[in-house]
This record gives C-alpha cells, structure tokens and sequence, in this order.
C-alpha cells in the first residue's frame, strides 16, 4: 500500500490490533467506545474490522505420515491428526508437507472463503476426507507457496479461530502527519493512557551483549539530517527458521506479510515501538555504511530492479531518500545480519507490502516529535 501522505494527501493509516494495543494499555472501555475516545481525540478510527474471516470447520492438523501417492506423480497420501486419536487421509501436494507440520486442515462440509466447499474425494483411487490449507486458501494472504506453518504449540483439532486468536478488532486510524507519534502500538497506547487515564505497561526488555567481534563502521555524513545511527551485527542467523504464526498474525492484522524471520522482526520492531529499521546481509556489505544525502543526478537500483534518480517521483523517489535517510530528526537503528548462507532477506521483488514498510519509515523520519522515534 502506497501511504496517502505519500500522494500529498491529508491522511495517513495506522492498522493495529485490539489485542495487541490492550497489552499496552487497557482501559475500561468496549471496542466501540475505545474507538470514539481515539476520534475525538483527533485520531479518527475510520473502520473497524473483524481480525479474520469467517473459518467454521478449519483445525489445527498435525501430519503424522507422508507417503508418495502411487497413482498420481506430485501428490502424497498423508494421514493427519485432528484430536481424540482420530486420523484423517488426505491426498496433499503441497512442497512443504512434511511428518510433524501441523497446519490448517478443512473438513468435509466446510466452506471456505473464496466459495469451494469441502467435500470427500477420489484421487486417483484414494479418498481424500479433508484438505490441508495455505494461507491464500483461508483469506489470509494474497498468495502462498505452500500449506501454512503453525507453531508446533497448536493444538491438533482445535479450531484454527481459537488457535489465531481471531477474537480480535483491527482500528485503521487516519492520522495527520503531525501525528507521527501515533504511528506504532506504543504510541497509540500513550495516547489511550493519557485519554483515559489507565496504566502504560511497556513490555520489559533485557538488554543484550553483542556476541560477535565483528565489527561495521557507520560514517554520518549528514549528521544534521541524522545525528544518531546505530546498528549490530548478528552472525550465524538460520534463515530456514519460519517467523512464528502469531508475529505473521500480527503483521498481517497491520496490513503487512510475511517475508522472511529477520524482515518480518524489524517490520514487527517499528509497528510495536516506532523505531524504524532495516536489515543488512552482512557478506554483501563492503567498507562501511555511510549515512549522507544523495549526490547531484545520482541513482539508486531499488528493490523492484529500477534505477531511480533525483528527477524520479512516485515510489521511486521514496525508496532512495529512506535509503539514503534524507529526512531530519531521525534516529534509526539497523541490525547487520550474516545468515548462514541464505538469500539476502532485502532482495527480491519489490512488494506492496515494502513499500507500505518504506512509506511508514519515511513518515516517521519526517515526524517533527521525536517521541515517534524513541
């Protein structure tokens, strides 16, 4: 999503969980009238939406067995566990199925939301009794390359509702741009305590020693427009490991999806506390990460492959002045990442979801309160 302060608009959005707000801050108020403090306050909820689809039927399924289909090249025939000893058959060709995986599975007579109704099948003469779901399947994301990953803690047969916790109310907040304060979960819940006067619980973080001699130099070449750059290397990261399903839930309830566990943990990092920041791959890094503004009719190749230069506008010149941090009055902090021989997190096709990542950086850097940044 392309922000509308990035258009020259009046308003910016702020999609944040109900769940995930009352954590910080929970005052006697139901959702409804939670929602009319924030607009009179002049941070005006302008919908308010249930936190998933409907999914009557979908559970948690734990894959107990794979085997190859013997009939039909591609599928597998997997028995799938959904409680009470009970064991399912389900003809399955997805590439990430696999003994162990819980996932979501649909039962026979279930609906789900893209209209397919569930219903036994012979597959190449075996019956299948359910089907194992991505998260495109369920409503949950645009696209999906394989079934979706549930933590090993899901429950099986308990229902994928309860197990996500849908009992949930997304806010989307229209905010001017003086409001840049108000664009994280920390920030709105400063607004709520002080609005009604209920306790901030800030979640107690521990600090970390750095682990690594490794060191990257950072050269501030603009220290007016950014006087405070901070980052740390992080050696040895095991890029196999999936971003857990209730930080994915999380993200997405903010309009964001998944990318990778270290992209999806600094998109979680600036959505809860405002701190924008960005992951580098340390084996790509040469010399130093220098922090200045862009040289005269100088261009950047972003992350869609374009190159985009000074005269460029639209999201092509968003994305070169956050990369080059031309805003004042940002504190920015980036973790150096060396995986352990993964893909670089930050390559790739450019997404909606990154730019909406870059639009919300960007707004913040500009925000002229620099609790936005704290």
């Amino acid at each position: 999503m392309i922000s509308a302060l990035a258009k020259g608009a009046q308003y910016s959005e702020m999609k944040i969980s109900e769940q995930w707000l009352r954590e910080w801050v929970s005052p006697k108020l139901d959702t409804d009238q939670l929602a009319e403090r924030l607009t009179l306050a002049g941070l005006e909820v302008s919908a308010l939406e249930p936190a998933g689809p409907d999914l009557t039927g979908v559970v948690v399924g734990e894959v107990c067995s794979v085997e190859p289909h013997p009939r039909a090249t591609g599928l597998k025939i997997c028995r799938v566990g959904v409680g009470r000893a009970r064991l399912l058959t389900i003809v399955c060709g997805a590439p990430n199925v696999a003994t162990g995986l819980r996932a979501p599975i649909a039962l026979v007579g279930t609906t789900l939301p893209g209209g397919t109704t569930v219903s036994k099948a012979d597959i190449s003469g075996t019956e299948s009794q359910g089907m194992l779901c991505s998260a495109a399947e369920l409503g949950l994301a645009e696209s999906s390359e394989g079934l979706m990953v549930l933590d090993l803690e899901a429950v099986p047969g308990q229902s994928l509702r309860e197990t996500l916790r849908f009992d949930d109310t997304v806010f989307d907040i229209e905010l001017t741009p003086n409001r840049g304060d108000c664009l994280s979960v920390a920030g709105i819940a400063r607004e709520v305590a002080a609005l009604t006067g209920a306790r901030l619980h800030a979640p107690s973080m521990q600090a970390v020693s750095a682990r690594t001699r490794r060191d990257i130099k950072i050269r501030l070449q603009a220290q007016k427009d950014c006087p405070h750059y901070v980052g740390r290397a992080i050696e040895d990261i095991d890029q196999g490991v999936p971003t857990p399903a209730w930080m994915v839930e999380r993200l997405r309830r903010s309009g964001m999806r998944r990318v990778s566990a270290v992209v999806d943990v600094t998109n979680y990092v600036m959505l809860e506390l405002g701190q924008p920041m960005h992951a580098f791959d340390l084996d790509k890094l040469t010399n130093s990460i220098r922090v200045r503004q862009a040289a005269a009719n100088e261009t950047l190749k972003v992350l869609d492959g374009v190159h985009g230069g000074a005269a460029d506008t639209g999201h092509r010149r968003a994305v070169r002045e956050v990369s080059v941090h031309r805003h004042p009055r940002a504190q920015l902090q980036d973790s150096v990442g060396r995986s352990g021989g993964g893909p670089d997190p930050a390559s790739g096709a450019r997404t909606r979801d990154q730019r909406r990542v870059e639009d919300q950086g960007r707004r913040l850097c500009r925000s002229r309160d620099r609790r936005a940044v704290l």
